[in-house]
């Protein structure tokens, strides 16, 4: 089943890609997006953001810090080129993260992407879900053939009943 067909989901990868791509940071811990976009730590919410993450790779990456337990997601869009020091707002060249240190290189992230690049990817989910509701209509293609045999089935059965039983003037 495409995973755009689930109760919410659009709503779901819409929430998702607004608040990530606006946060102070693009990626987190799964059950940290799911406080923030649920405002629930429970299993049930938790393993429903988890889905989200992992089912719309398009949008999202999951992934495990060495050493870590917990998943990770992150916006793909805003995991590319980390150039911003979050705390202090300052971007950096690539020459000048190369003569970073390592562990300050590590705390770089991206800008928030601006309303545009926002509605882009909204845009994209929301075709997305669209082909996915037209693709399962092209598969029931057969339905309305077999409802027309039906009702053309009925209306002889109709008329041959009627005949035989005298109906008929």
């Amino acid at each position: 089943m495409d995973p755009y067909l689930r109760q919410g989901r659009l709503a779901d990868v819409i929430a998702a890609i607004q608040v990530m791509a606006s946060a102070k940071r693009p990626e987190g811990k799964i059950k940290d997006w799911a406080w923030e976009l649920d405002r629930s730590r429970d299993s049930r919410t938790v393993a429903r953001w988890n889905g989200v993450f992992n089912e719309h790779r398009e949008f999202f990456i999951t992934y495990h810090l060495q050493n870590e337990e917990e998943l990770k997601a992150a916006l793909r869009w805003r995991y590319v080129f980390k150039n911003l020091d979050a705390e202090t707002g300052q971007e950096y060249t690539p020459a000048e993260i190369a003569k970073l240190p390592d562990d300050q290189r590590k705390l770089l992230t991206t800008k928030p992407l601006t309303g545009e690049q926002i509605q882009t990817l909204l845009n994209t989910a929301i075709g997305l879900h669209t082909r996915a509701i037209e693709e399962l209509g092209a598969k029931r293609w057969w339905v309305p053939l077999i409802a027309a045999f039906l009702g053309f089935g009925g209306a002889i059965a109709g008329s041959v009943l009627s005949t035989l039983l005298g109906l008929h003037k």
